[in-house]
């Protein structure tokens, strides 16, 4: 949705993820890109997304863990785009994430780019 008398737009998501082997429950996240124009070729726009899920229920008789889940994933995407035409922009961006495995250790890590989108 676009926030009455801006251009500034919000776009939530949710998704779920079912398994095939039925050992594993299901999987989820939750999300949204937030997009601000900065200028009229320019926009500023961070997606975040959190997910959680896939427990395994054949771990549930050992002792390794008392919460043995598949975890959650913590994601931040800030870029910035510029629209050299209707047809193709170019974007930077940084990607964080925070991944908290199923023995509650967490990783950090993240990655950058640029890319260009072209529509036919």
């Amino acid at each position: 949705f676009t926030v009455p008398g801006t251009k500034i737009s919000l776009v939530p998501e949710i998704g779920f993820n079912f398994f095939e082997k039925s050992d594993y429950s299901m999987a989820w996240y939750a999300g949204g890109t937030l997009s601000v124009p900065v200028t009229k070729q320019i926009a500023f726009n961070l997606w975040a997304s959190f997910a959680s899920g896939s427990k395994d229920k054949t771990w549930a008789e050992n002792n390794f863990s008392k919460d043995w889940n598949g975890g959650s994933i913590l994601n931040l995407r800030p870029e910035l785009t510029f629209e050299a035409s209707k047809r193709t922009s170019f974007s930077v961006y940084f990607d964080y994430e925070n991944r908290t495995a199923f023995d509650r250790t967490s990783r950090q890590c993240w990655a950058s780019g640029l890319f260009m989108t072209y529509i036919l």
